[in-house]
């Protein structure tokens, strides 16, 4: 493996209390994971999508058998062991990018410099998330597999969570990437169907053409504003 090698995991299940399946719903001609792994695969080599061992996952396998994408599940409860074997054969100078499959429309390209900030600036984590400026759905996170099993937490929040214990304990070195506009009011994750019909509205509005960019996408927020305010009031989870 190459040093600073970067390899993208997606967690992704199909239980969902508001939204069961919500990953494999679909996008257009794509489903939301299909969506969200199109849109990463021009900048990144290594995606592996980590599931569960539940029985209801065998459709999230069966769709990364189909289409060549990596797969690997481990418990359903204790994300952050999922994530520690899933990275055992990693050098510890590899990278690795927490994504979520719920948010379909994450841009690899606002990724990529997560990954050179955390490169450049060699800090332990680095996210878009610590002061947000992009949209809720854009969220992610970079860290090295070292700090990744530096992480010895038997708190429940930590383990389902993964990288809390990474910016939370004062322990690490940290450093965000920030955009000159704040877009951080606008939500393109997905919990609830109101969620899916907003993102499936603004793919429409691209034809469900994935290539679009950053730039691309706030020039079509700033005429979408009766789109965007559908699902304003959805409260995430703490």
């Amino acid at each position: 493996m190459e040093p600073n090698s970067v390899h993208i995991f997606i967690q992704a299940r199909m239980g969902s209390t508001r939204l069961p399946g919500k990953v494999l719903m679909p996008l257009g001609p794509r489903t939301v994971l299909g969506t969200m792994v199109a849109r990463l695969k021009p900048y990144f080599e290594h995606i592996t999508v980590l599931t569960t061992v539940e029985r209801e996952d065998d459709a999230i396998v069966a769709w990364c058998h189909a289409h060549g994408v990596g797969v690997f599940r481990g418990n359903q409860d204790d994300v952050l062991s999922r994530f520690k074997e899933a990275a055992i054969t990693l050098p510890h100078d590899a990278i690795i990018v927490r994504l979520t499959a719920d948010c379909p429309m994450i841009d690899g390209k606002i990724v990529s410099v997560i990954v050179e900030t955390l490169k450049t600036s060699q800090a332990d984590y680095a996210s878009n998330t610590l002061t947000r400026t992009y949209p809720r759905g854009f969220d992610a996170e970079a860290f090295w597999v070292r700090t990744l099993f530096a992480v010895d937490s038997h708190k429940r929040y930590d383990k389902e969570h993964v990288t809390p214990a990474m910016y939370q304990s004062g322990q690490f070195r940290l450093e965000n990437v920030a955009d000159t506009q704040n877009y951080a009011h606008v939500r393109l994750t997905l919990d609830e169907r109101v969620d899916y019909e907003v993102i499936d509205a603004l793919l429409k509005e691209c034809h469900y053409d994935v290539s679009y960019d950053y730039e691309t996408l706030k020039a079509l927020l700033d005429r979408s504003g009766e789109i965007i305010v559908r699902n304003a009031s959805v409260v995430q989870k703490s």
